[in-house]
C-alpha cells in the first residue's frame, strides 16, 4: 500500500464523512420509526430538534464524500501515475488496483447521484416550516448510505492493492490488445458511425426534452428528460472515448479515457466528464421536484422553480459537453480538410 499525503487526506475525508452520513442514518431510522407530524408532545419536539442536526449532519458527511472522490480523481489521474512502475495514467493506476478501483469509483459516483437527490429532498422540506418531506427525505438518505459504505470499503481495497515495485502495462496494452488482434470488448467493435449517431440523436432528444421541461416543468417533459438524461451520458462518453478523443490527443486512434485528464491535454476531462455527471444528476433532479411538488401542495411552488432551474443546467450542461468535446474535431476538420482517419 502507498503510504502518500493526497491518500491519507481521502481517507481522513472518507472517514469523517461516513461518521457524519451514519450518524445522521441512525437519526432517520428514528424518524422513521417514530416521527409524527401532528404531534406536540416531548418525543415529537426532540424529534424535530434532531432530524435539524441529522440534516445538518448529512450535509457535511455528503460533501465530504464529494470532495474525496474529487481528490480520489487526482489522484489517479495525476499523482499515482507518478509512483506506479509503468504507469502513465489512469489507466496504469487502474490495472494496479486489480479491478476493485472500477467498482469503487462505481458505487462512489452511484452514491453521489443518490446524495443529490437527498439533498434536493432536504432543501424542499426545509422551504416549510412543516417539513412535510422529513420521512422522505429520511427515506433516501438510508438508500444511500449503504453505497457510501460499500463505496469507502472498495476504495480502501484498491488502494491497498497499490504496489510500488509491480510494473503496469499502461496505454500499451490498449495498442497491444489492437496490434495483437486480441479479442476485444463489445463496445471496441461498434462502428464509430454507430457512436457519432447515438450521440448527436440523443443530445438533440435531450437539450429538446430539457427546454420542454423548463418552459411546460410537468411529470411528461421531466420524465423524458430523466430518462434521455441517463442515456445520453453513455452515449457521449462512448462517442469522446471512441472517436472524439483522437482530435483532442491528435493522434489516429487511442481509446484512452484517462489520458484527457492529463496537462498536455489541458486537463479536459475534468471539464467533459463533470460535465455529462452534473447533466445525469440534473435530468432525474427535475423529475423529483416536479413528483415531491405535485404530492405536497405546500412546497409545490419551490419544487416547480427547482425543476426548471435542474433543466435549465440539463441542457447548459450538455451543450458545454457537445462544445467541447467537439470543437478540436471541427477545427482538425478547418485545418487539414479531412477527418482523422481518412
Amino acid at each position: 500500500m502507498i503510504a502518500h499525503p493526497i491518500l491519507m487526506a481521502i481517507g481522513m475525508a472518507d472517514l469523517f464523512g461516513l461518521g457524519l452520513i451514519l450518524s445522521a442514518g441512525w437519526i432517520a431510522g428514528d424518524i422513521l420509526l417514530h416521527w409524527n407530524s401532528d404531534g406536540r408532545d416531548r418525543r415529537q419536539i426532540a424529534l424535530e430538534a434532531r432530524s435539524e442536526r441529522g440534516g445538518a449532519e448529512a450535509r457535511w458527511g455528503a460533501g465530504l464524500f464529494a470532495f474525496s472522490t474529487l481528490l480520489l480523481v487526482i489522484a489517479v489521474t495525476r499523482i499515482l501515475p507518478e509512483l506506479i512502475p509503468g504507469a502513465m495514467c489512469g489507466t496504469g493506476v487502474f490495472q494496479a488496483m486489480q479491478g476493485a478501483g472500477f467498482r469503487a469509483f462505481a458505487l462512489r459516483f452511484i452514491t453521489l447521484l443518490l446524495l443529490f437527490l437527498w439533498h434536493l429532498l432536504d432543501r424542499l422540506n426545509r422551504t416549510s416550516r412543516r417539513g412535510p418531506l422529513t420521512e422522505t427525505s429520511a427515506r433516501g438518505l438510508l438508500i444511500a448510505l449503504p453505497g457510501a459504505v460499500l463505496g469507502i470499503f472498495d476504495t480502501f481495497k484498491a488502494v491497498s492493492l497499490l504496489d510500488l515495485e509491480r510494473p503496469v502495462d499502461c496505454c500499451a496494452a490498449l495498442y497491444d490488445r489492437f496490434g495483437n488482434g486480441n479479442s476485444l470488448p463489445f463496445w471496441e467493435n461498434i462502428p464509430d458511425a454507430f457512436w457519432m449517431g447515438g450521440f448527436m440523436v440523443t443530445g438533440i432528444l435531450l437539450i429538446a426534452a430539457g427546454v420542454w421541461s423548463f418552459l411546460r416543468p410537468g411529470r411528461k417533459s421531466a420524465a423524458l428528460l430523466a430518462i434521455f438524461s441517463l442515456i445520453w451520458p453513455f452515449a457521449a462518453a462512448g462517442a469522446l472515448v471512441q472517436v472524439l478523443s483522437a482530435y483532442h490527443y491528435q493522434v489516429l486512434s487511442h481509446s484512452c479515457p484517462w489520458c484527457l485528464f492529463l496537462p498536455e491535454h489541458w486537463r479536459v476531462g475534468f471539464f467533459l466528464f463533470g460535465a455529462l455527471l452534473g447533466g445525469m444528476a440534473a435530468g432525474p433532479a427535475a423529475l423529483l421536484s416536479i413528483i415531491v411538488g405535485q404530492r405536497y401542495p405546500a412546497i409545490r411552488e419551490p419544487a416547480r422553480i427547482m425543476s426548471r432551474r435542474a433543466s435549465a443546467w440539463a441542457v447548459l450542461l450538455s451543450i458545454l459537453f457537445i462544445i467541447g468535446a467537439s470543437f478540436p474535431a471541427l477545427l482538425w476538420r478547418l485545418r487539414h480538410g479531412v477527418w482523422i482517419g481518412g
